[in-house]
């Protein structure tokens, strides 16, 4: 029997104790734990040998929160909650902890230095705080020890004396980046929808605060990934892309959500291109995709061609010098254009990424050679009367012939007809495609056990995940109870950031209104042709067993190529 991912421990998870002051290295150590351990609290712990004194920072990271953040000072029956603080600033949390150690040791630290510590906290400042369950579990650095419940300092409260002049300054730094309204305002914990901010803007921000974590983007056209160290971009990817290529083509993004997770680092560096280079192209993109929405232009517009005749010579002398692309690229895709097919037949039969063809189009329409037309031109001399229109009503008949009507997506012997279809694509072309195999489950607390999906949730997972995935994806059942998706054009490691951000996007909000509070639990297995094999009874073979292997290491996502790594 297939088996979900075991109920995570609520025990706190002790990091080893540390004989000094805590650095900043330190900070964002216990905040990286926190956030492989999501929903638990982590605790760093330090006492000075010449002054033994115990204190305790504890960290809770919580999926679309503020992180929660505690200090104590003392063990057991003596513990003292000096302050809790929801942040998702580590430089802000830093410098609080250095506030309490000036106290304790009379240091003489920088930001000891440049704040007036004032007096002791008045206890009745902690009271009028917001006690919140979520927050309400103690240290253990002890197993015998009793804490009392800790009041929470929310963003909105004061903190105790000196703090507050360090909050107030990075609550102005935050306010001063002007983020969208529904976007998270803090410098380091930003999340809302690209509908309200540019990717553009978005990296510009989290360059200039020089912040390191992960931006994340996910909605109608994929998802994507781009990791940042101390502001600059050191790795992206999406499912067709990589690199620099990678960033370009996000740039393009209008719709889907982003969040940017702090500190999470990654050891893959795909970016070859300086910061300041490849923003300054980001931003000549930007003004390049403006003029073709002033334009008019759609995947579903018409190109015509305005001189047929044109030769090499002339062509090049009219594009020279409107975007640095090479000549023969923009004649190739000039060539593509015939009269009667609109731009997305253009780069159906030309694939081109948007980083490149969308600065073609630019130059062509520029330079006069292409203008867009409302319909495709009839040939005359072939006597061609009318136009067949697609009927959606035989297409959407169609694919319900070989749709689940349970659940709406395709059955298991519709897949692999459409799997099939793709090797034979992959042995022609040599088009690569992955595949992910997964089951969904969720915890039930009251009943301490683990539970499959009801069809009301798993209807809406399914729909979710529709309406996440590109038009060319595939959903479909696989074997008993798993789920299959097929995704042409996308490599391994592109596949890997898809299933992530489908399990961030499943769980962002309950499946059905009896599951509040309950967390899916994703087992998926990875597996890629030509990456990891080159026949389909294999990549079948392989998806299954990554998809086990997640199951039983409790891992949402695994690559096929991870687990062959390590045998």
């Amino acid at each position: 029997m297939y088996q979900f991912r075991k109920k995570q421990s609520t025990a706190n998870i002790n990091l080893a104790k540390l004989s000094q002051i805590p650095g900043e290295e330190d900070i964002h150590f216990l905040f990286s734990e926190a956030a492989k351990n999501r929903g638990r609290f982590v605790e760093i712990a330090w006492m000075k040998p010449e002054k033994p004194t115990l204190f305790v920072l504890t960290a809770k990271v919580i999926v679309d929160k503020p992180t929660i953040w505690m200090l104590y000072k003392g063990e057991g029956e003596n513990s003292q909650l000096l302050w809790g603080h929801e942040s998702g600033d580590l430089s802000l949390i830093y410098n609080l902890v250095m506030l309490e150690c000036d106290k304790e040791y009379n240091t003489s630290s920088q930001i000891g230095a440049n704040v007036n510590t004032g007096a002791k906290p008045d206890s009745n400042a902690s009271a009028q705080s917001t006690t919140i369950s979520d927050y309400q579990q103690p240290p253990s650095v002890s197993n015998d020890n009793v804490f009392p419940k800790p009041p929470i300092i929310t963003n909105n409260a004061p903190l105790p004396n000196a703090a507050n002049e360090v909050a107030n300054t990075m609550s102005t730094l935050a306010a001063a980046a002007n983020i969208a309204s529904n976007a998270e305002t803090s410098s380091t914990d930003l999340a809302g929808s690209l509908k309200n901010i540019s990717v553009a803007n978005l990296m510009r921000h989290i360059h200039q605060k020089m912040l390191t974590g992960r931006l994340s983007i996910y909605g109608g056209l994929g998802a994507a990934e781009i990791f940042f160290k101390s502001g600059i971009i050191i790795h992206a990817s999406t499912l067709d892309t990589k690199g620099d290529t990678a960033v370009l083509d996000v740039i393009t993004w209008r719709e889907g959500e982003f969040h940017f997770a702090l500190g999470e680092d990654t050891t893959h560096r795909s970016i070859e291109k300086n910061f300041e280079t490849l923003f300054n192209e980001c931003l000549i993109l930007e003004k390049q995709i403006s003029f073709l929405q002033a334009q008019g232009l759609t995947q579903d517009s018409y190109l015509q061609k305005i001189d047929l005749a044109i030769t090499p010579a002339q062509f090049e002398q009219m594009l020279s010098g409107i975007v640095q692309i090479d000549i023969i690229s923009q004649r190739k895709f000039f060539d593509a254009i015939d009269n009667r097919s609109a731009l997305s037949d253009v780069l159906r039969k030309h694939p081109t990424v948007k980083s490149e063809w969308i600065p073609i189009m630019y130059s062509l329409l520029n330079a006069h050679l292409v203008t867009i037309a409302p319909k495709p031109i009839q040939d005359v001399s072939l006597g061609i009367s009318e136009t067949i229109q697609v009927d959606p009503g035989l297409i959407y008949n169609a694919v319900s012939s070989l749709s689940e009507p349970t659940t709406g997506i395709f059955s298991y012997g519709a897949f692999l007809y459409l799997l099939q279809r793709e090797f034979y694509r992959f042995e022609r072309s040599g088009g690569r495609f992955s595949i992910i195999v997964f089951e969904l489950g969720v915890y039930d607390e009251k009943q301490g056990a683990y539970l499959r999906l009801s069809a009301q949730a798993l209807n809406e997972a399914c729909e979710r995940i529709d309406k996440r995935k590109r038009k060319l994806d595939l959903l479909a059942h696989f074997q008993k109870s798993s789920l299959i998706m097929l995704l042409p054009e996308t490599d391994s490691s592109g596949a890997y950031v898809f299933a992530n951000r489908m399990y961030d996007m499943l769980n962002k909000a309950p499946l059905s209104p009896l599951m509040q509070g309950m967390q899916i639990m994703l087992s998926s297995g990875i597996a890629s042709i030509p990456d990891d094999c080159r026949d389909l009874d294999t990549l079948l073979t392989y998806g299954t067993y990554a998809k086990r292997y997640s199951s039983i290491a409790h891992k949402p996502v695994i690559l096929f190529s991870d687990i062959a790594k390590n045998t």
